[in-house]
């Protein structure tokens, strides 16, 4: 070994964590590791924050499950299909202003869509006149 790797490991030997350091098995090696890796990557996540998520996903996948089997045993193509809404705080604002953003106030103005619908209506209707007026 070189002079300078030599020196390296006596300093290691020599630093205090080394020497207070205990002894450990592989579980109690797990569960150190694992406490280091949930304060690194989410601090501030305890037990019972982890159990109360926990809980509330298993309670709302219980009801979803109840309304799947409710389904499959009482509509009349035996499916157990059921449309779900979306539950969070993003979707609940999207819901309020529409999936195309704010709604249109009702006074007596037309969506885009509705405009092109009645445009096509109207083209249709002069089509159909130009037909008429040919077969006459």
């Amino acid at each position: 070994m070189s002079q300078a790797t030599r020196k390296f490991i006596e300093e290691i030997k020599q630093e205090p964590q080394a020497q207070e350091q205990k002894p450990m098995g592989v579980m109690e090696a797990l569960k150190e590791a694992a406490k280091e890796a949930v304060a690194a990557y989410a601090p501030g996540l305890t037990m019972e924050n982890l159990w109360n998520d926990v809980k509330a996903e298993a309670v709302q996948q219980t009801q979803h499950g109840a309304h799947e089997l409710a389904a499959a045993l009482f509509s009349q193509g035996n499916s157990g299909f059921v449309m779900y809404p979306r539950g969070g705080k993003e979707d609940q604002e999207q819901q309020q202003d529409g999936v195309h953003g704010p709604t249109q106030p009702e006074t007596g103005q037309q969506s885009l869509v509705q405009r092109v619908e009645a445009q096509r209506d109207a083209q249709k209707e002069q089509q159909q006149d130009r037909d008429q007026g040919m077969s006459m």
